[in-house]
């Protein structure tokens, strides 16, 4: 007698019909194939909100076999129907690294593979369809590990050039400046994470900084402008280290709570999960 793995029985097998989908299951609504060759094109989706529509940058050969890469916006509505499709002028030396939206602009970041430290922004408004183009020159930084957008400025999460810092970029698309956030320069292996708060105009970041033997979180508040508004530092009472943590959308305004996970001993190892309120009328009794 041969032994091997079991499988459970199927509809199939039982001679039986397949059980109906569960109340609320999502549906496939609608759907779009798009001719793309995976060995040679990309392909990268926004959502937005607002009006339920979908932008997808698209990059393509602009000949077959050949290094150069066409890049485009094609915008589709909640059917997935094409809306409109513009152009954008992407030297051969960048490459596509980020993207991210606001309420009505996609924004598109491509880094250079020839000068480190130089990026480019397209900015595509959804509602006319037009597309802007900026050239960013650093010279310090390395990476963008995250990109956030609010009001017409991007900031950027970054590592240096001497690869032991972290730091925050504001990028004003409109006129093309640049400005490094002084606020928020950490020592690498400290963790940043954002959320941009249009409807107040702050941007907030949670750090997450240690030691080696214990870790906590410190947050900052900062306007859509980069100065700093607040500072805060959150640590557990007991022997927890707070290891990440994530701050809950500005949306949901009826509380503030700050979720992540802590560790007992090591700080590179979760054991648990955490919460606390950041409301204001949590102050002074926030567990």
């Amino acid at each position: 007698m041969l032994l091997g793995p079991t499988r459970p029985l199927r509809a199939q097998d039982r001679g039986t019909a397949p059980l109906p989908p569960p109340p609320g299951a999502p549906t496939q609504a609608a759907r779009i194939e798009l001719d793309l060759d995976p060995n040679t094109s990309e392909a990268h989706v926004q959502a937005l909100p607002a009006d339920s529509s979908v932008v997808v940058l698209l990059g393509r050969p602009n000949r077959p076999g050949g290094r150069e890469t066409l890049f485009a916006f094609q915008q589709y509505d909640r059917d997935l129907h094409l809306r409109t499709e513009r152009a954008v002028d992407v030297p051969d030396e960048f490459s596509f690294a980020r993207i991210c939206a606001e309420p009505r602009i996609v924004y598109a970041l491509f880094s250079s593979t020839r000068v480190p430290g130089r990026f480019l922004v397209a900015a595509y408004d959804a509602q006319g369809g037009q597309v802007l183009t900026q050239v960013f020159d650093t010279k310090t930084v390395r990476n963008v590990v995250d990109l956030k957008a609010m009001d017409g400025h991007l900031f950027a999460t970054v590592t240096l050039n001497d690869g032991q810092h972290l730091t925050a970029l504001l990028l004003d698309v409109a006129t093309g400046r640049l400005q490094f956030l002084s606020s928020v320069y950490e020592q690498l292996p400290t963790q940043l994470s954002f959320v941009a708060d249009a409807t107040a105009g702050r941007a907030e970041y949670v750090l997450t900084q240690t030691n080696g033997r214990k870790s906590r979180l410190q947050l900052k508040q900062l306007t859509d402008r980069g100065q700093l508004v607040s500072s805060e530092y959150v640590q557990a009472q007991s022997d927890r280290s707070l290891i990440t943590a994530q701050l809950s959308p500005p949306q949901d305004t009826s509380t503030r709570l700050l979720t992540g996970t802590y560790s007992l001993r090591d700080p590179g190892y979760a054991q648990g999960l955490f919460a606390t309120d950041l409301s204001a009328a949590a102050w002074g009794s926030r567990r």
